[in-house]
Order: structure tokens, then sequence, then C-alpha cells
């Protein structure tokens, strides 16, 4: 096989994985908000806030900032949400308890299955 093909066969092997990456993107993104959404009583437990650094030609450095909270429920269980928009993490503070709203499976590892819809604070 003369070297033209191979790199035309790499070419397709890298096009194709791209495109299956992207659609597999879409799909969980879209299944995740056919779930329905789970309520439970909880306690914020932690907060932070991570930082990522990207660089790109086109826009030079950009930071993104995720603000996450881990709620635990009574059974002792706990979960990590992206909460957004920021005010609603700026008012919830470690020890609130109240009824946490959300969609996506609480066993998974994976922050991007999850996504947080509200938390109820107990009056």
């Amino acid at each position: 096989m003369s070297q033209k093909w191979i790199n035309f066969w790499i070419f397709i092997g890298g096009f194709l994985l791209i495109v299956g990456v992207f659609l597999w993107l879409i799909i969980s993104r879209l299944n995740l908000r056919a779930m329905p959404e789970q309520e439970f009583s909880a306690t914020v437990i932690s907060k932070e806030v991570i930082t990522q650094n990207f660089y790109s030609i086109r826009t030079g450095s950009t930071t993104r900032y995720y603000n996450m909270i881990a709620f635990e429920f009574p059974d002792g269980s706990n979960i990590r949400l992206q909460v957004k928009p920021k005010d609603i993490f700026d008012t919830l503070q470690e020890g609130d308890t109240g009824m946490l709203t959300y969609k996506g499976n609480k066993d998974s590892k994976i922050i991007e299955n999850k996504l947080f819809i509200s938390f109820e604070k107990d009056e």
C-alpha cells in the first residue's frame, strides 16, 4: 500500500473518531435533559470554585470558573454539582439544609452527567 493510501485511511479514521466523540457528547446531554427531576433532602457540605486556564491562538488566554457544591443526603451518600447561576452559589453556605432538585444519576462520578436545578433552604 502506498503512503498516499495510508495517509488517507489515517485521515478518515481521525475524522470518524472526532465525529463519534461529538455525537456521543450531544446524545449524552440530550439523555440528561430527558431524565426526570429528582428531589431529596440534603445538606451543603462543601463549596469550591474550580478554575481552568485555556489558551488558544485565536482568543489568547481564557479562564473558566466552575462553582461546585457538594451535598450530603440523609443516608450518608453525597453528590457534587456545578451550581449556576453564581448568585445561587453565593447564597448557599456549608451546613445549609433543604430540598435539592437535580437531574442525573446520583451514583455517577462524572459531573457532566448531573444537572443542578434548585436548592430550597429549610426555614
